[in-house]
C-alpha cells in the first residue's frame, strides 16, 4: 500500500482473501456484538469509471 505525495490519498489491493482468518472475526462479530458483518454502515465512496471510446451494445 502506497500514498500520494500528500500522505492524504492511499489505494490497497488484495489478490486475495484471507478466508479462513476473516470468517472467524465476523462470526465473532456476529455471537458478541449482533453485528451484521459484510455490509457497510455509512455511505463511503463515489466510484466513477470512464471508457477510452464508445462502447458497442451488448
Amino acid at each position: 500500500m502506497g500514498t500520494d505525495n500528500s500522505g492524504c490519498y492511499a489505494a490497497m489491493s488484495r489478490p486475495n482473501h484471507l478466508i479462513g482468518l476473516e470468517l472467524g472475526v465476523s462470526i465473532t462479530s456476529i455471537a458478541v456484538h449482533s453485528e451484521p458483518t459484510g455490509q457497510p454502515r455509512t455511505f463511503a465512496v463515489d466510484v466513477v469509471a470512464m471508457a477510452k471510446r464508445d462502447l458497442r451494445a451488448g
